[in-house]
Parts: C-alpha cells; sequence; structure tokens
C-alpha cells in the first residue's frame, strides 16, 4: 500500500496539510537536538522530509541514518538534492522493530506520523531507546485528537471526508481512508507519552499544534 501511494506522497502531505507539514517537522528536528557533527536517526523515514531536516543540523560533518520498510519511500528520499553544508543521509531499508544499528550508537531518534503503523509501536520505541546514547532524546511526531469537542468533531470531520476524498482523487482511496482509520484507533497523547516512559525515556513531555490534531512527544534516554 505504502508502495503505491509513494509517487504522489509529498503532493497529497502538502495539500492535506495546507502546507503546514514541513514546520512540523522543523519542531521534531528542533526538539531533538542532533549536535553537530552528531549522528541522528529517521525511522519510518519515508520520503526523507525529517531526514533532510536532522541533516541541516547535523551539518557537514555529520550523518543521519534514515529507516523505512518501504523501498520505493527510500528510493524518492534519495532522489531528492541536499545542501553541500548538510550531513549525510544512508538510507537504509529496515524494520523498525528490529533496528539494525549497535547499543547507543546515535545521538537522537525521530519518528514522524509512522509509529502508529508499526505492529508493535512499543517495542519500536524500546529499539530507539536501545540505539540513543545516554542523554540523547526520542522524539516522536504523529497525529492525535484535540481534547476540545468542538475542535476533535471539526478534525474527525476532515479526516473521515477530506481525507479520503482528495486521497482517492489524486492517489488511492482505500490508503488514505486507512490513514484516517489508523488516526482515530491510535493511542491517545497520553498514552503515547505512557509507551515512551516505559522504554526508558525520562522526562517525557508533548507539545500540540495545527489545533490539537498533531503531537511531538519527547524524551531524554535516562
Amino acid at each position: 500500500m505504502f508502495g503505491e501511494i509513494a509517487p504522489r506522497y509529498d503532493l497529497l502531505n502538502a495539500l492535506l496539510s495546507l502546507g503546514r507539514h514541513h514546520r512540523w517537522r522543523r519542531v521534531a528536528a528542533d526538539l531533538a537536538t542532533p549536535p553537530p557533527g552528531g549522528v541522528a536517526l529517521d525511522i519510518c523515514t519515508g520520503t526523507g522530509d525529517l531526514a533532510r531536516e536532522l541533516a541541516k543540523r547535523v551539518g557537514s560533518s555529520g550523518f543521519v541514518a534514515g529507516l523505512d520498510f518501504c523501498e520505493e519511500m527510500l528510493l524518492l528520499a534519495e532522489a531528492k538534492p541536499r545542501r553541500r553544508t548538510d550531513g549525510l543521509i544512508g538510507y537504509i531499508a529496515a524494520d523498525a522493530m528490529a533496528l539494525p544499528l549497535s547499543d547507543s550508537s546515535v545521538d537522537c531518534a525521530t519518528v514522524a506520523f509512522g509509529i502508529r503503523n508499526v505492529q508493535d509501536p512499543a517495542r519500536a520505541f524500546a529499539e530507539m531507546v536501545r540505539v540513543v546514547r545516554t542523554g540523547g532524546r526520542v522524539v516522536c511526531l504523529e497525529f492525535g485528537l484535540p481534547e476540545d469537542r468542538l475542535r476533535r468533531r471539526l478534525v474527525r470531520a476532515y479526516e473521515k471526508t477530506v481525507v479520503p476524498a482528495l486521497g482517492g482523487t489524486l492517489s488511492r482511496r482505500s490508503a488514505y481512508r486507512y490513514l484516517s482509520g489508523s488516526i482515530a484507533g491510535f493511542a491517545s497523547p497520553a498514552e503515547v507519552r505512557q509507551m515512551m516512559s516505559r522504554a526508558g525515556l525520562a522526562a517525557v513531555q508533548s507539545v500540540a499544534m495545527n489545533l490539537g490534531s498533531v503531537y511531538a512527544h519527547w524524551g531524554v534516554k535516562a
């Protein structure tokens, strides 16, 4: 399914988010605080937008590993141009629940809009914590539902009607119907924070964006 929607993935991200998704990823990259010259990891990287933000922050002497199980997405990520001042990015086809990295081998780890698609999100968080060095951050950018009842209704109406309609026009309707259902059926922001804490992160926090429909969660490896 992800391979089939890959050609129009970036276009639909821009349209469905009204162009805001790049800002959300910039927030996530800032929260990850990768050091200049450091090594960063982005799982479920898709077409690599968050990996590219991390590469800007580690600089030309740094490295970013972008992992995803969908090779069609990774081919599109590799084709995107990068600035000479950015760190190198290596894209790898891999399973988020069994990361092919050594313990404590990266300075930070991120995931954007992908953790809800992992079969066992708790296991993926545990893997992210395993490969991050002590004191490094793990950041999760994910959709959620607003606490305010009116905003919640508006967000759900948008996700149930506009998302599959536009996705069906430009890509594959069933995939974007799945997208809407996966958001509604996923863990609440509080439950995501609990998963991250249980995985071994301390001081887990969240910030809400886009009327409370997008959340950035982060914590520090103790």
